[in-house]
């Protein structure tokens, strides 16, 4: 089982909005729930990693909103056990 998820941890001071708002343009209700359902923050990457561990989840796919390679570390913190 895996989960996929949306983390907008290197763009939290613009929530992702710009990106995923930008990017899911074309349908904007759905670029809506996108955006309002984006991990923004490490406790948001940390308690959603946790639900899925505790569903049986034995890999996540997180999907970051920028290209930085900042956002391999900001991961790593938000999720070290």
């Amino acid at each position: 089982m895996h989960g996929d998820l949306v983390d907008a941890l290197a763009v939290e001071e613009r929530g992702g909005e710009d990106f995923l708002g930008g990017y899911y343009g074309f349908a904007p209700e759905y670029a809506v729930t996108v955006v309002d359902g984006a991990l923004c923050d490490e406790e948001a990457v940390r308690d959603a990693a946790l639900r899925l561990r505790e569903a049986g989840c034995d890999e996540a796919i997180f999907v970051p909103c920028s290209a930085s390679v900042d956002q391999i570390s900001l991961l790593r913190g938000a999720v070290r056990e």
